[in-house]
């Protein structure tokens, strides 16, 4: 389903609702996260060191599709960001805060609210791909298809590596992989941001 500013869900655009996201996990409790419809950066970097962030961590694929705390995660790495670098936070963990600041211009006062994706978000995003594809299409968004775009979730694999989405290992019944984080161990990796909002 497509998500509306006013925290509404509906099928398709409904006039005169402002459309935000495309509902990608609705939880037991009835809370639920969107995901952006176009990305809201490019080429930015999950991190510019190697730490531990405390955000949920594994190694293991079948592990890390059970994180679903966005909000953890996310707190975790703009404190860390914060407690160490304080005013260049920003330019140490570019990728968190390309999330945090992202404002579209239909509704600024969201600005503050969006999240990178945990990896079971982005892992819902795999099962439900062709479905989540459509819905995207009707914002006239950017599908994800293939080698279009690599996106950071906010789960780590480890303290020089985090975890991304593509849709090019679709195919192969995956859409999660690990990459390098941060410049300390083969160098840094720049992925796209598309960060989902809480409703």
């Amino acid at each position: 389903q497509i998500l509306n500013s006013d925290a509404s869900c509906s099928d398709n655009k409904v006039s005169g609702k402002t459309p935000i996201g495309v509902v990608v996990h609705v939880s037991p409790e009835g809370c639920g996260w969107a995901i952006t419809a176009m990305p809201a950066a490019e080429m930015k970097a999950w991190s510019m060191e190697r730490v531990n962030t405390g955000v949920f961590r594994s190694d293991d694929r079948q592990q890390i599709v059970k994180d679903f705390d966005v909000k953890g995660n996310m707190d975790k790495i703009i404190q860390t960001a914060n407690d160490r670098h304080g005013d260049n936070a920003a330019k140490f963990y570019p990728a968190a805060y390309a999330a945090l600041n992202y404002m579209p211009s239909e509704v600024p006062t969201t600005k503050g609210k969006w999240m990178l994706p945990s990896a079971g978000i982005l892992n819902n995003v795999c099962e439900n791909l062709d479905i989540v594809n459509k819905a995207i299409s009707k914002l006239s968004g950017i599908q994800l298809r293939g080698d279009v775009e690599y996106i950071w979730s906010s789960s780590e694999y480890n303290t020089a590596a985090a975890w991304y989405f593509t849709a090019s290992y679709y195919y192969n019944g995956e859409c999660l992989n690990e990459k390098n984080k941060s410049a300390t161990q083969g160098g840094i990796t720049y992925y796209v941001v598309r960060p989902v909002i809480e409703f």
